[in-house]
């Protein structure tokens, strides 16, 4: 009886650990770089000292629309924590601060997008709600295959999500559609902070190991 009651703890602190979340990507902005973060034309973003949710000596990304198309895309294609096999780090969603300033004349529905290859293009199915008050706000957009639609190209969410070239944010009035939507001038400033990538691992990978060799111990 007593070894059964201490498999039964055994098995709950395995799966309390097993299914703690790890970090798999931070974004932070401190160091004052963009931390491998762009969108691909001159000053589209850029850190800015002080404007950080806490206050002063916290730094932020900031993101301006492209200036032929005034569209917002903040991207990251340098930090590799961000690329390559999701899938294997069992990446489960993508937690966030963002800001849009008082003075810019939009509020914005900020997408994860996921891009694979030179084509391939993965967009979350929620967004996150960002009002033009001035005002930072945490977020929370889940990343799993049930919480993601394909929105350009034909490979399936493993294969595209094993070989992650391009992970981003991007504002769009529709999950399914393969580009962003226009703002309404270029009077938009977008902040992010503190971004992080997390995974879950799934409780059984740990487990079931530990069981059957919990009941050979037990048979003995």
């Amino acid at each position: 009886m007593r070894t059964s009651i201490a498999l039964i703890a055994l098995f709950t602190g395995i799966a309390s650990s097993a299914t703690a979340q790890v970090t798999i990507a931070d974004s932070d902005f401190q160091d004052g770089t963009t931390q491998g973060w762009d969108q691909g034309f001159d000053n589209g973003v850029s850190v800015i000292a002080d404007a950080g949710p806490d206050g002063p000596g916290d730094f932020s990304l900031q993101a301006v629309p492209n200036p032929g198309r005034l569209r917002i895309f903040p991207f990251n294609t340098e930090d590799t924590d961000y690329l390559g096999d999701l899938l294997s780090a069992q990446v489960a969603r993508v937690e966030f601060d963002a800001q849009i300033t008082a003075s810019s004349t939009d509020s914005m529905s900020l997408h994860a997008v996921v891009l694979a290859g030179d084509f391939d293009r993965w967009a979350s199915l929620a967004s996150a709600e960002v009002p033009n008050d001035g005002q930072w706000r945490h977020y929370s957009i889940p990343l799993t295959v049930a919480d993601m639609i394909n929105v350009l190209g034909g490979n399936d969410y493993a294969t595209d999500f094993s070989a992650v070239t391009r992970f981003g944010f991007r504002h769009q009035d529709e999950a399914n559609q393969a580009g962003g939507s226009e703002l309404s001038s270029a009077d938009n400033f977008l902040l992010i902070d503190n971004v992080e990538l997390i995974g879950v691992p799934a409780p059984a990978t740990v487990i079931l190991p530990l069981l059957g060799a919990a009941m050979v111990h037990r048979r003995r």
